[in-house]
């Protein structure tokens, strides 16, 4: 979450937006409620968060840090960006994943990010504090361990694969982690 308030600055000081301006444009009295955003102290909900981006002009997931920013996909010549068809997974048998044989070109946003294994497409039932509204492609990589705060795929018996972010390290019985989400595309 950090990386957030970080990109929302370097955006705001890449756009000449002063704080008071900022402030103004999201209905703020004044600049010390954008330093506390900037400086990580306030906690943002996903409609603020869709409002900083508008206003930076820049996707939220560029905000987020799950994309990296336009200017720098600019920088990697087109080489580099290939085309990788991902299947999407429909459920899980026996622990083993049920892979479509339906498959989405994924180009990767820069070279050296995780290869996705597999893809969801994100359903009504996805919790608040994950930032992916319904219908979402959701890239997965089995290679990537998720972390504390990482989004990942998660297999719970009765309740099938969902979409939730990892609150701790240690590993629940209950639950298969199937892999760490490494991006996203958004159904706009």
């Amino acid at each position: 979450m950090l990386e957030l308030y970080k990109n929302i600055k370097k955006r705001r000081e890449a756009l000449h937006i002063k704080q008071n301006e900022l402030a103004a444009l999201l209905g703020y009295a004044d600049k010390s409620m954008i330093s506390k955003i900037e400086n990580g102290h306030v906690d943002l909900t996903q409609s603020k968060i869709s409002a900083l981006a508008q206003i930076l002009q820049v996707h939220p997931a560029v905000l987020m840090g799950w994309l990296p920013d336009e200017d720098e996909l600019l920088k990697i010549p087109d080489s580099d960006k290939k085309p990788v068809k991902v299947p999407l997974c429909t459920g899980v048998i026996r622990e083993t994943l049920c892979l479509s044989v339906d498959t989405f070109e994924y180009i990767h946003p820069f070279p050296g990010q995780e290869s996705p294994d597999f893809f969801l497409i994100a359903e009504n039932d996805i919790r608040a504090d994950v930032h992916l509204k319904e219908g979402d492609l959701v890239y997965i990589s089995q290679s990537a361990v998720p972390k504390a705060g990482d989004i990942a795929a998660v297999y719970e018996s009765g309740k099938g694969i969902r979409l939730c972010r990892i609150v701790s390290d240690e590993k629940s019985p209950d639950q298969w982690i199937l892999g760490k989400a490494v991006s996203f595309k958004s159904r706009l």
